[in-house]
């Protein structure tokens, strides 16, 4: 039996808005080469071409060539993580909305805590009484 997946509105649902945040430091972008030299070392070059690694896979596949990390390895601000980003996103969103806010859904596969709601943590930072719940999702591999 297959099913189909079913698109329409729900009564009583809408998303009023949504928003983005990126901090300043101690965070930083970090480039695919940046990363290279992390997993493969400074002549990560060398070490990908022996290993048969195309250095532009990540670009050509996913298109990016960058990305924000708030926390590198190891971590040199523990204090800063998913839901601060969360948070803040929430704060641009929040000053966009016309109305109150009725539910939060967080998700994340890089939470900032392993047995904390996100939600939970980023309600609780925006003052807001509701219910939350998170997605916690990630890719499957074969």
């Amino acid at each position: 039996m297959k099913s189909e997946l079913v698109y329409g509105n729900i009564p009583g649902v809408s998303i009023e808005a949504t928003a983005l945040f990126t901090p300043c430091p101690p965070g930083r972008m970090v480039s695919n080469a940046d990363i290279h030299e992390l997993l493969y070392g400074p002549e990560w070059q060398s070490a990908m071409a022996l290993a048969g690694k195309d250095p532009e896979y990540v670009h050509q596949t996913h298109g990016f060539r960058s990305r924000y990390w708030t926390a590198l390895p190891p971590r040199h601000n523990p204090d800063l993580g998913t839901h601060d980003l969360m948070a803040g996103a929430g704060r641009s969103a929040l000053a966009q909305c016309p109305g109150p806010i009725g539910l939060v859904i967080a998700a994340t596969t890089t939470p900032s805590r392993y047995t904390t709601s996100m939600a939970a943590m980023v309600a609780g930072e925006l003052g807001l009484a509701c219910p939350v719940f998170d997605i916690k999702a990630g890719c499957t591999s074969r």
